[in-house]
């Protein structure tokens, strides 16, 4: 059986609570102001990374906002205090998890599935606040609002568990109906199914073999990925300079189609920057940074040269250079995704050199 989103949530949190008070006992025993307002500031950018995967933004924001750690002239009873506030902010986040609509951090084999059944939770939510006017609940509005979600969410749980389980929808009524009452009142319909989708999301996730329609995430493996244009590799390849030999350059962007295709995102990011250190000499520059600065390109092609400086560059060194920590955060193709600014790159190392 595996974790839930909501269940590795809160145990992300226990750790970040754990790290806290570590880090409050090695500053009762050596008392280094600054070491742990440093220490709380990396702290609390671990777990705002936390809160944000799991969709919490309410939590991020009181997490960066609710705490001032930039106090001029701070004393130890300022750090002790913070230290208090930011446990006391955890403890409350950990206390609201059993109810937490978490709306992040699934699994990929079963993200889509999860997210589709997230907007239904959100139609069914804005259904019922519609039906309300002045605080009273229109009923004829609110059972009309009811008639049409069911049919929508027929048809979109029939693709994610099946046409059995979907048929639910129309069959399953609230605890506390009657005989004279089999359908319950409206808000206990909307009440029973807000608790039917919060449940078969946490099925889900703990038991996806038993979906019988999974919708999942396209691979970039499923699709023809080119990082690198194929059009422009087989220019690359066409060249003949008698002062560089480009064999190592077209190696590095066949790589980096596999790579992208395989979703191998740190090796991606790290190509790229492979890449940018390799060619200079083409552009008569000894480095990047100074193609960036320096070569007299079109206005078009600095600008393309300067992100792939500042940030290309930065993101291949993250992925090279971070060392191991408590919380990671793994790189997604959008991250490393500089395929059109390479493309500018190559295409003017295709015209110096034709």
């Amino acid at each position: 059986m595996r974790q839930t989103a909501r269940e590795a949530y809160a145990e992300q949190l226990q750790g970040a609570v754990d790290t806290l008070r570590a880090l409050r006992r090695t500053f009762e025993q050596d008392a280094n102001l600054n070491e742990a307002r440093s220490n709380l500031r990396e702290w609390r950018s671990g777990v705002v990374q936390i809160a944000t995967q799991y969709g919490e933004r309410n939590s991020s924001k009181l997490l960066k906002d609710g705490v001032d750690l930039e106090v001029l002239g701070f004393s130890g009873s300022n750090v002790l205090e913070w230290f208090q506030a930011y446990e006391d902010l955890l403890t409350r986040f950990l206390a609201k998890i059993p109810t937490l609509g978490v709306r992040g951090g699934y699994a990929d084999d079963v993200r889509i599935p999860l997210e589709q059944i997230d907007e239904l939770l959100d139609w069914l939510l804005d259904s019922f606040q519609r039906s309300m006017q002045s605080g009273q609940l229109d009923y004829q509005t609110a059972e009309e609002g009811l008639r049409r979600w069911r049919d929508h969410a027929y048809k979109i749980l029939i693709d994610l568990v099946g046409e059995e389980e979907a048929a639910r929808i129309y069959r399953i009524r609230p605890a506390n109906a009657t005989v004279g009452n089999p359908d319950g009142s409206v808000e206990d319909q909307y009440e029973m199914y807000l608790k039917y989708l919060d449940n078969l999301k946490e099925d889900l996730q703990k038991y996806p073999h038993h979906l019988t329609a999974v919708v999942r995430p396209a691979r970039a493996s499923d699709k023809t990925v080119e990082y690198v244009n194929a059009g422009r590799l087989r220019e690359l390849r066409a060249i003949h300079s008698h002062k560089f030999d480009l064999s190592r350059l077209v190696a590095l962007c066949d790589e980096l189609n596999i790579t992208a295709k395989e979703e191998a995102h740190h090796a991606t990011g790290m190509l790229v920057r492979a890449i940018m250190d390799h060619v200079p000499p083409i552009f008569g520059q000894a480095s990047f940074v100074q193609v960036a600065s320096n070569y007299a390109g079109s206005r078009s092609f600095k600008e393309a040269m300067g992100t792939l400086e500042s940030a290309a560059r930065k993101i291949g060194d993250a992925h090279l250079h971070t060392q191991i920590r408590s919380r990671e955060i793994l790189p997604t193709f959008t991250q490393v995704n500089f395929s059109p600014q390479l493309d500018l790159l190559l295409a003017e190392i295709v015209r110096v050199l034709k």
